[in-house]
């Protein structure tokens, strides 16, 4: 047996579950049942855990090939390594073509900077930046090789 009220308690049943819904997205408390609560927050911690495996996977990968020990050059010849390295960046191919290619000369600070250490000392990123920079720009006063350290040159071997 229906009561007279049914369609009207329908309504109000659907308007409620409206305004609760709508008041749920302004919630900033989380007065909600605690049922509702717990499964919401069990969702993100399943989902932040996937996320921390992911990134640890992603570091592993990452760190595989990291160095636990430096390539040490003699203190007062980084000079020498970075006019090395300038040389190979000019370097020519038979065909034409360069060795080395790089969009950027970041490459190479970050390669002497993680690879080597000089006189036993941590390379910082900023000093072999400043040896490195891009075509056109001038390089930071300090950071011109000094002749008496240019000790090698690299050459084509039917030039050599």
């Amino acid at each position: 047996m229906e009561s007279s009220g049914h369609p009207r308690h329908l309504s109000n049943i659907g308007k409620l579950t409206e305004f609760q819904q709508y008041l749920a997205t302004r919630d900033k408390w989380n007065i909600r049942p605690n049922d509702v609560l717990v499964k919401e927050k069990d969702g993100k911690i399943a989902e932040l855990q996937a996320h921390i495996q992911d990134l640890e996977e992603q570091l592993k990968a990452h760190t595989k090939y990291g160095v636990s020990q430096k390539v040490y050059v003699e203190d007062g010849y980084l000079p020498t390594l970075i006019d090395l390295i300038r040389q190979l960046r000019e370097v020519g191919l038979p065909n034409g073509r360069s060795l080395l290619k790089s969009d950027h000369h970041s490459p190479h600070n970050k390669l002497v900077a993680k690879y080597f250490n000089h006189g036993g000392k941590e390379i910082p990123l900023d000093t072999a930046r400043n040896y490195f920079v891009g075509k056109g720009e001038s390089l930071i006063k300090g950071s011109q090789i000094p002749e008496d350290r240019k000790l090698f040159r690299i050459v084509p071997i039917d030039q050599a």
